[in-house]
């Protein structure tokens, strides 16, 4: 499992050059400081994507949700949204390799 894991983030570190430039503050982001922004999670209102969607950005923001983290970030693919929020690990099963998965082949 350790492996695999690691096997995944080397895939993904290839696939986008982690580089400190490639990180950026969420003020920064295009149409943030204006609050134009379109932001998706994946859940319910409520969740904690939800949750962190409201932590991060605020309430100024058009907010919405869908099912699957594959919608969430095919809407941002498609130019729907401009942001997807998306969990990485949680308590109960570690690390979401789902979207690890989606960040790699997306």
């Amino acid at each position: 499992m350790v492996a695999s894991r690691r096997y995944q983030y080397q895939l993904l570190a290839e696939k986008i050059r982690f580089k400190e430039e490639v990180f950026k503050k969420l003020e920064e982001l295009p149409k943030v400081k204006d609050k134009s922004a379109k932001l998706v999670y994946q859940g319910i209102k409520g969740a904690y994507s939800y949750q962190a969607t409201l932590a991060y950005f605020g309430k100024d923001f058009t907010i919405s949700n869908v099912d699957t983290f594959d919608t969430a970030v095919e809407k941002v693919a498609n130019g729907e949204y401009d942001y997807a929020v998306l969990p990485m690990e949680n308590s109960n099963s570690g690390h979401i390799l789902d979207v690890y998965d989606l960040l790699v082949e997306k």
